[in-house]
């Protein structure tokens, strides 16, 4: 049973690299970076809107060949956090294992849809949705504990690969990049 479970473990956690390596995920985080923060996350704040009503505002971006419009980008990015959150939660993958490559996107995103997640969750939001993304926060919330720094986590992904200095340097510049993005929100 033992081997089964880490058999299972090994493919689930297989399946979340292969997606965020995948050129639908890059685009989205592409997109996030490029598009939404600068331009599309303004325009929500200023607008009072929500994650559910984004496609209220960027309807107009669809994008041919059935491909996402910039609203469903942002939720399509999230809901792929959510998704890695709750399977972590459960103790299907270990969130120590896929945080490495992508911990550093994820709490940018976090931290810039934050409000939106908030407010959907509220009666303010229109449809009350207690746990919306949820599972994004629990990520979120896992990343923020001092043990589980990216640092940390690549320190002991790369075996042996950084030297103890290498993760000071490696902290502190991962800490600074972090606040000059919160700064920049």
């Amino acid at each position: 049973m033992r081997d089964s479970k880490r058999k299972a473990r090994r493919e689930a956690t297989d399946a979340i690299f292969r997606e965020w390596w995948s050129e639908d995920l890059r685009g989205l985080r592409k997109y996030f970076f490029q598009e939404f923060v600068p331009s599309h996350r303004p325009i929500l704040i200023n607008q009072g809107k929500t994650l559910k009503s984004i496609d209220d505002i960027f309807k107009s971006d669809k994008e041919p060949d059935n491909k996402p419009d910039n609203g469903a980008k942002v939720r399509q990015l999230c809901f792929f956090f959510d998704r890695v959150g709750w399977l972590a939660a459960a103790g299907l993958i270990d969130p120590d294992d896929v945080l490495g490559p992508m911990q550093h996107s994820m709490r940018r995103v976090w931290w810039a849809v934050e409000r939106f997640i908030l407010e959907d969750r509220s009666d303010k939001g229109g449809h009350p949705d207690p746990i919306y993304h949820m599972g994004f926060e629990w990520l979120f919330k896992h990343s923020s504990d001092p043990d589980h720094h990216h640092a940390l986590l690549l320190e002991r992904q790369l075996h042996g690969f950084l030297t103890e200095e290498d993760v000071k340097t490696l902290r502190a510049a991962l800490d600074s990049v972090e606040a000059e993005f919160k700064k920049q929100l």
